[in-house]
């Protein structure tokens, strides 16, 4: 049951389409429109779905677009596994958006629990989820030169948002701390898109004093230490941060140094960056985790406390740090998967308040 692809076949077609978008040949204005409208839909997930039904009907015309898993009909096909081993490391080949930097997109919300994209019912966005359906069953009725077509169309629409988000090398000689420290805020206070903003942040910070620092995509299943960003000294973790832009609990903050014992991570940070925090009794808290988990509890209550701590006691020097820190949250905020406005707003915020 299912068709399975052949994924060399698949590589050809995808190359062929890419070639197509490069070059000034038209393509259909009406899928570049329909990349771009799902491109615009807050789940990022939509558009490596699009380009995966896309690439699978241009590699064979009776493909069910709507399929996710091979099992699911006779003319069903493996989207998960296309889009792994083919359309992803193109994308990381040939410097196309697909919205999402993860190795495997469609292992996610909403598709990995269905048989069927139109099957899913448990959605954040239902109408923004009936218009993938109603684009992926127009996907169903073009042939295999048409899908390659629509392809191209998709492939440039998506250089394109990657050409533009490349422009985003931000202009930093001669930016001090307290500009920085400005345009942070600023970020942070014009949206927090899941959390993500500040996650950045933190990451790009905690690079001014470690040279190896990770940091999850927010919501990603794959979690392997405490914390949403970690240091690492010879590929052991050595300090784990827990951020937040909502206000945070005394209880949350022992939850966190509970988890770091169980993990064996001797220092923790809480970047509780949200306006609206209450001070958290530091002392006590601190002395509480370190009695039950021998752990060491630091605490950031503000941008500029987050931010002086790290340029005090980095050992790099001060003016390359603050020179590189504004391109260095710019790195973080594209491997969080941030919309593209935020970095460009990033871009502004940094210039404006440049002394």
């Amino acid at each position: 049951m299912g068709i399975s692809l052949d994924y060399g076949s698949a590589k050809e077609r995808l190359l062929a389409a890419i070639e197509w978008a490069k070059s000034a040949r038209q393509v259909p204005a009406k899928w570049v429109e329909r990349t771009a409208h799902i491109a615009a839909l807050e789940s990022i997930t939509y558009t490596p779905m699009l380009g995966t039904a896309l690439l699978a009907r241009a590699t064979d015309g009776r493909v069910d677009a709507l399929s996710l898993k091979l099992a699911s009909g006779e003319t069903a096909y493996s989207a998960r596994t296309l889009c792994h081993n083919v359309l992803v490391p193109a994308s990381v080949t040939h410097k196309f958006s697909l919205r999402t930097t993860g190795r495997e997109p469609l292992n996610n919300q909403p598709f990995f629990r269905y048989d069927r994209v139109d099957q899913a019912e448990r959605v954040r966005n239902p109408e923004s989820h009936a218009y993938l359906v109603s684009t992926l069953r127009e996907v169903n009725s073009l042939s295999s030169e048409e899908s390659l077509a629509a392809l191209a169309a998709f492939l440039r629409q998506r250089l394109r948002v990657a050409q533009e988000a490349l422009k985003v090398q931000l202009l930093t000689e001669g930016t001090g701390a307290d500009q920085l420290i400005a345009a942070a805020t600023e970020l942070l206070a014009d949206a927090s898109e899941g959390g993500k903003r500040a996650q950045a942040l933190v990451a790009a910070v905690a690079n001014v004093a470690f040279d190896e620092v990770r940091t999850r995509r927010v919501n990603d299943p794959s979690r392997h230490f405490p914390g949403d960003v970690q240091a690492f000294v010879k590929n052991l973790p050595v300090l784990a941060i827990e951020v937040r832009d909502k206000p945070m609990a005394p209880t949350e903050v022992v939850q966190f140094g509970s988890a770091l014992g169980r993990f064996a991570v001797a220092r923790g940070l809480v970047a509780a960056l949200s306006s609206g925090q209450r001070p958290l009794e530091r002392d006590a808290l601190r002395a509480q985790i370190w009695d039950e988990q021998g752990v060491l509890m630091l605490f950031a209550e503000s941008i500029d406390e987050l931010l002086l701590s790290a340029l005090t006691w980095c050992t790099k020097p001060l003016a390359r740090v603050l020179s590189d820190l504004p391109n260095m949250v710019a790195e973080r905020l594209r491997e969080l998967e941030v919309k593209p406005a935020t970095l460009q707003l990033w871009r502004q915020l940094t210039e404006k308040n440049k002394g």
